[in-house]
């Protein structure tokens, strides 16, 4: 039997995201590729390392292979051998740790020529725990060609890189609960996703126990519009990863109430007032100044609440003139105040006229909640001495009975310092407020 001649490759491949770039190394007229069973390896998986001498463009007569890797990283599961040509000897060992060896005598040299030859090896790797980053195999081949020596090649390529797949962590944080909300009302999104971490990506969440209308979608965004009112309570999202078999990790958020419709964003949660707007919006008693604005610490006109008034009597038919000098027919606020004065529960100024645009003072507002009570027959007795009040003196005489039934009732209340500030300005807040006390504990409603 000839002597053959060396040609060495090296081919390094890299383990734990296995990234495998197919190439091959060509020894004269003979070609060997290496394959990785899996893309993707976590700690304590199984993946399988195939070389591959092609024996359809093989004319070698010998073949050493050498396998090295990190034996604190790595441990082999296996190893076989298939040859796919004339192959007359061949021996699969681990000669030491970090190292598997096959070595094959593929040459007939009968008529001075060699045979085609090929050859397929196996190894199987098992990662071991505490193995992280990037690790390597170093491939190495020797084949054996001619007995002189004129033929000496040597290859050296470098495969792939891989990095451990790290464990899944999925961050809670108070970021992502949800606010109160409300029926038809768009929520403002909320991208879970960067709480997220390690794993295999792509990552795909679900959730549980969202409020009807609200989803998530697979990248971890919550949207949608609540469709139904509920109660606070919480919900469960789950982020599971790529890998195989799936990471999953789960983390629990809140969500505030989902009431009726509520369209103002200026009316934040808690506010003190935030009760009284909503009672007022969804009893028709007051509108915002916009879509999504009620202006709560707007100055309240006399005609806005003479419209209150207007709207919690049912819109009645009106006729005649309001006998204003200053209320004009066709406006929003015309049929409200000729009603009201109609039912003198407003009157005008000695001149003539109304100021429908004047800001109404917090006595005025409560001498018109009285007369509205009284023409309904629904006057309690309920009253209280203003004189323990700082400014109790100061309410205007026309005013004392309705301010004293006003504060009997909870209907107004003081401000700091001990004052009723009779003459002060109502806001659109306090009239919200003074009207849900008057309709709900006054009215009974």
């Amino acid at each position: 039997m000839k002597t053959v001649k060396r040609l060495t490759a090296a081919i390094v491949c890299v383990v734990m995201v296995l990234a495998f770039v197919p190439s091959d190394a060509l020894a004269y007229d003979s070609s060997f590729s290496v394959q990785t069973s899996k893309s993707n390896v976590d700690i304590g998986e199984v993946f399988t390392v195939t070389v591959k001498l092609d024996s359809d463009k093989s004319r070698v007569g010998g073949l050493d292979f050498r396998l090295t890797y990190d034996s604190a990283k790595l441990e082999v599961t296996e190893t076989s051998v298939g040859s796919t040509g004339a192959v007359l000897d061949e021996t699969l060992s681990r000669p030491s740790s970090g190292t598997v060896m096959y070595t094959a005598s593929a040459a007939d040299y009968r008529n001075g020529d060699y045979l085609a030859a090929g050859a397929l090896i196996s190894v199987g790797f098992r990662v071991k725990s505490g193995a992280s980053g990037t690790l390597g195999l170093s491939l190495t081949i020797d084949e054996y060609y001619n007995e002189d020596a004129s033929r000496n090649y040597t290859y050296s390529v470098k495969q792939a890189s891989v990095s451990v797949i790290s464990p899944l962590v999925f961050i809670d944080s108070s970021s992502y609960d949800l606010p109160k909300m409300s029926i038809d009302r768009p929520i403002k999104s909320k991208n879970v996703s960067g709480g997220v971490s390690g794993g295999l990506k792509p990552y795909t969440f679900t959730a549980t126990g969202l409020p009807a209308g609200l989803t998530i979608s697979s990248g971890g965004v919550i949207s949608g519009t609540p469709t139904a009112m509920r109660a606070p309570g919480t919900a469960t999202i789950k982020v599971a990863d790529s890998s195989v078999p799936q990471k999953q990790q789960t983390i629990t958020i809140n969500f505030g109430e989902v009431t009726e419709y509520f369209p103002f964003d200026d009316v934040p949660d808690g506010a003190w007032y935030e009760a009284s707007v909503r009672y007022v919006y969804s009893h028709g008693l007051m509108n915002g100044t916009s879509g999504i604005t009620f202006s709560p610490q707007v100055n309240f006109s006399r005609a806005m609440e003479s419209r209150i008034l207007y709207n919690h009597a049912g819109l009645p038919a009106v006729s005649g003139s309001s006998g204003f000098s200053d209320v004009d027919s066709g406006q929003w606020y015309s049929d409200s105040i000729t009603w009201a004065s109609h039912e003198n529960i407003v009157t005008g100024l000695p001149n003539g006229t109304f100021k429908p645009f004047d800001n109404v003072t917090r006595e005025q507002l409560a001498v018109m909640l009285y007369r509205y009570a009284r023409s309904l027959g629904r006057l309690p007795s309920n009253t209280d001495d203003l004189s323990s009040f700082a400014d109790g003196a100061s309410v205007s005489d026309w005013a004392r009975e309705a301010m004293e039934w006003a504060v009997g009732n909870g209907i107004i209340s003081g401000k700091p310092g001990n004052k009723l500030d009779p003459r002060g300005y109502a806001s659109r807040a306090e009239a919200a407020k003074m009207t849900m006390v008057f309709c709900r504990d006054v009215l009974g409603e």
